[in-house]
């Protein structure tokens, strides 16, 4: 749905909620086989010195980033004022929605068979956890 977003409204900015590990790297392949282009996609993996390193939002993005998930939240999910206070003030610089959820799951979805997700591990998620997504076009300058 999120490529479908891109492709025929092409936004500037499309922020995706990922709960668990299967849907971060489904946004990331879309990313990495580059059937969505134009866009930088946060959380990633790159390789640098054949070490994984992260990349997160960048830090002169942030601001807006999180101002647009302060727009728009509200307007998407329909809960009451509380909720939607508490869900912002537990939105890290890193894009990590701390304690989003009770337990949804009966297993760890930042774990598929017992594997670690190396983006989970990197950005230290916990079982409660969900991570915003962020695709940001790419402006030529």
């Amino acid at each position: 749905m999120g490529a479908k977003v891109l492709m025929e409204l092409q936004p500037d900015i499309l922020l995706l909620t990922a709960y668990q590990s299967s849907a971060i790297h489904a946004y990331i392949r879309l990313y990495e086989k580059r059937i969505i282009t134009g866009f930088e996609i946060y959380p990633r993996l790159e390789q640098t010195d054949g070490k994984d390193a992260l990349v997160t939002v960048p830090f002169k993005d942030i601001d807006l980033v999180m101002h647009i998930f302060k727009q728009v939240f509200p307007g998407v999910v329909s809960y009451d004022q509380e909720r939607i206070n508490h869900v912002l003030s537990n939105l890290t610089v890193f894009m990590i929605r701390k304690n989003d959820h009770g337990d949804a799951y009966d297993f760890n979805p930042w774990e598929k068979n017992g594997r670690k997700d190396k983006i989970a591990e990197a950005l230290g998620l916990t079982d409660k956890d969900g991570v915003l997504v962020t695709l940001k076009k790419i402006i030529e300058r």
